[in-house]
């Protein structure tokens, strides 16, 4: 799961120019999540072509674009944030897993069930080695050129005739990839971000506004992604097997469309101004991504039809000296609107800004089907739901300075028989 690609359609619609085909500059230095490219195609069959098409390709494409410096990266497990966990288990659950032995090496060709066998952890890992320990023979260093290994430890950089790759000082160890890559932005400095997760739209955006917080040169950021199709654009008719399309998102031009989109069509307190980036992306926490559950019938369209009704009492709710939103307000002011619009047909006399109240009159509703009064969230659920996107706001802001998510205060508890971290099912608005 990442974040809802809804809300990189509304961004679309704000902003088409931010959205090419042709990269509209050159990169610097450009990172590529190479936990991605472990999905492979069908067609690929030997190691060698995996590790030709997978990633030697790609890395010898960025240094044709103009990049000095391209940077691979996988997720190190240990470091991955507990918060993601819940989801990690909701999406497991649906995967056939095949057993791989700790001390089991790789075969001499890729396994016919390798798709399978890419969701068990220890062989994946496995696979992430074999990249790591023969990639940087196979590119091409020289004429300034340098290639950035960040997987389990400090990143190690390699250049043309080196003998021992040199490692890079000044970072901080972290889990995923997506929040990896704001240590390699500088200022001002142009930059590409490989990766179809829409996450990094999101961080990206973040850390451009970061920067002009510390009054700093944002640096020029672009994602490389799969292409968002939105409702008015046509799909071309195709007989047969269509080739994916790759798009380049100009972050840049996305933070100040938006910015100039929010302030001149919606009332904008004072308290909130330079923070406008930082309540979008808490709204694209809302609805869903790896940290949050999101709310039935509660999706990017719904939200940004209705965002005139929440807009204000979102923003007289958050805290720009914590960067939080207050809980029971956020729930009462803005939740509840929203689910009163959503279910006026059973809402009855109930306050549309007291959510304990509107959804026990939802849910006692005799109009209101089996199906979906068990589809409703309890108070509990959305206590938990904007606690969680609290954190994920300051994770994509800032994964090194992060607080950690075991807090109670961000909706997220340790089960006591497993240790494992859960969504917290007690959690309260106060």
């Amino acid at each position: 799961m990442t974040i809802d690609v809804g809300m990189l359609e509304i961004v679309k619609r704000i902003v088409p120019g931010a959205f090419s085909r042709q990269i509209p500059y050159g990169p610097q230095v450009a990172f590529i999540d190479g936990q991605l490219k472990l999905q492979i195609p069908d067609f690929i069959k030997t190691w060698e072509t995996f590790l030709a098409v997978q990633f030697v390709t790609p890395i010898n494409r960025l240094y044709d674009l103009g990049a000095t410096v391209v940077v691979l990266s996988f997720d190190f497990y240990p470091k991955t944030p507990g918060a993601k966990q819940p989801t990690q288990r909701k999406r497991t659950t649906k995967l056939v897993k095949l057993p791989w032995d700790q001390r089991e090496e790789l075969p001499s060709v890729i396994p016919e069930n390798y798709s399978s066998l890419i969701a068990n952890r220890v062989f994946k890992v496995r696979v992430c080695q074999l990249v790591v320990s023969t990639i940087a023979s196979l590119v091409t260093l020289g004429n300034g050129r340098r290639l950035v290994i960040d997987y389990d430890d400090m990143p190690l950089e390699f250049t043309a005739g080196d003998v021992e790759p040199q490692p890079r000082t000044g970072y901080t160890l972290l889990g995923e990839s997506d929040v990896k890559f704001p240590q390699y932005l500088l200022p001002g400095q142009s930059f590409l971000a490989d990766s179809v997760d829409g996450d990094y739209v999101a961080i990206a955006m973040m850390q451009i506004e970061r920067a002009r917080v510390a009054n700093e040169t944002p640096p020029k950021v672009l994602i490389r992604r799969i292409e968002i199709k939105t409702a008015g654009e046509k799909r071309p008719r195709s007989e047969g097997p269509t080739r994916r399309q790759y798009e380049f998102v100009d972050a840049n031009m996305v933070v100040d469309t938006l910015v100039h989109h929010l302030r001149g069509n919606h009332v904008m307190l004072k308290k909130c101004k330079g923070h406008e980036i930082r309540l979008f992306c808490y709204l694209v926490a809302l609805v869903g991504c790896d940290f949050t559950a999101g709310i039935p019938r509660v999706g990017p369209t719904t939200l940004w039809k209705h965002l005139d009704v929440i807009w204000v009492p979102l923003q007289d709710a958050y805290d720009p000296d914590q960067c939080e939103f207050n809980v029971r307000k956020f729930a009462d002011t803005v939740i509840a609107p929203l689910l009163r619009l959503i279910h006026k047909k059973h809402a009855g006399y109930a306050s549309g800004k007291n959510l304990t109240s509107l959804l026990s009159a939802v849910k006692t509703s005799s109009e209101l089907t089996d199906k979906s009064r068990d589809a409703l969230p309890s108070v509990a659920d959305i206590a938990c739901l904007v606690r969680n996107s609290n954190w994920t706001l300051h994770y994509w802001w800032d994964a090194v300075t992060v607080p950690s998510s075991s807090q109670a205060k961000y909706g997220f508890a340790i089960k006591a028989r497993n240790g494992e971290v859960e969504r917290d099912p007690k959690a309260v608005l106060d």
